[in-house]
């Protein structure tokens, strides 16, 4: 039986967030076996940066997971999906920790497979989201981290070209 499945914001079910699983699950083995299909490099020779948690999602779907909904879910073949607030309590979008007394861990979000001017950008995201709303401090920051997105933009096609 697989339990303890954290939900992120985007609506999918992250494995990273804490699970448990019986040795053998059937939904494990698929999520392994398209873990060695699937490649890191699209076709074009570009990498694949579609997180685990799509692919984690989409098999679930296969069990009757409704990934419209950010609730407790009971799936077939005794799969059960817990809402975001047991698990990832901290907001992706705006940091905001908010424990209830359903919360058992904390994913604190650390993003360390990001560059550290994208982590700051993300960090000011998110102070900017507690003193003003997220609508406007994802514009802001979008707005100042256009220079950084450009370059980044540039640098890939200066790559590809070569």
């Amino acid at each position: 039986m697989l339990d303890k499945l954290g939900r992120s914001y985007e609506n999918s079910v992250a494995f990273g967030l804490g699970f448990g699983a019986e040795k053998g699950h059937p939904a494990l083995k698929k999520i392994l076996d398209l873990y060695d299909r699937i490649s890191f490099y699209n076709e074009d020779g570009t990498l694949n940066l579609i997180a685990c948690p799509h692919y984690q999602t989409e098999i679930l779907k296969e069990y009757g997971l409704d990934d419209t909904r950010r609730t407790y879910q009971h799936l077939d073949a005794g799969i059960v999906v817990y809402e975001e607030e047991v698990f990832s309590p901290k907001s992706p979008l705006t940091g905001k920790t908010t424990i209830t007394n359903k919360t058992v861990s904390i994913h604190q979000f650390s993003m360390t497979w990001i560059n550290a001017k994208e982590r700051k950008l993300q960090n000011i995201e998110w102070n900017l989201t507690e003193r003003f709303g997220y609508g406007f401090a994802h514009t802001v920051t979008k707005i100042i981290s256009l220079p950084y997105r450009v370059e980044k933009k540039i640098t890939k096609i200066v790559k590809k070209s070569q």
